[in-house]
């Protein structure tokens, strides 16, 4: 599952590079802006053309804001994997771009922080991992209890990946 998907890149990357790829059976994508799903069928369209595995593996794009992922029939299915890409900026930090799409992307309109690790934890399968990408890193006091930080790995010089556990 890639969560705040946006263009999809980070998830179309991670499955492109996964060890396994050839054992991954379903992907999922979403994007609380429509435009940003229509750019997900394109990039998904243009991966199917280059990579035969791609093509045998199911695909589900879900334009919908991160709470209604919990309640949604079609996402009873937990995952092993998640990526995340989440907004950087809480809404009343910052200065907000003109752009609302850019807006949208930067700052949590739709949803807050808590949701986002709620919904991470609830689409998780138990020894899941999620991979959530930032301009900190999380804070353990942050994430609900059953999850634990593994990993945390400096991309560059703003941005952070976290590796989250759920397990015992």
């Amino acid at each position: 599952m890639d969560l705040c998907a946006g263009s999809g890149v980070v998830g179309l990357e991670y499955f492109l590079n996964h060890p396994h790829m050839n054992q991954i059976k379903r992907v999922a994508f979403c994007d609380v802006q429509e435009e940003c799903c229509e750019v997900i069928k394109k990039n998904i369209d243009n991966l199917e053309m280059l990579s035969p595995l791609f093509r045998a593996v199911e695909k589900n794009i879900y334009p919908l804001p991160m709470s209604q992922l919990k309640t949604d029939p079609s996402l009873q299915e937990q995952f092993n994997i998640l990526v995340c890409n989440p907004p950087f900026y809480h809404r009343e930090k910052g200065k907000n771009p003109l752009n609302k799409n850019r807006a949208i992307s930067h700052f949590y309109y739709y949803d807050s922080r808590d949701e986002l690790y709620r919904v991470i934890y609830h689409l998780l399968q138990q020894q899941g991992e999620a991979f959530i990408l930032g301009r900190t890193p999380v804070q353990k006091n942050e994430i609900p209890k059953g999850f634990k930080i593994i990993n945390e790995i400096k991309i560059d010089s703003q941005t952070m990946m976290t590796q989250l556990y759920k397990g015992q």
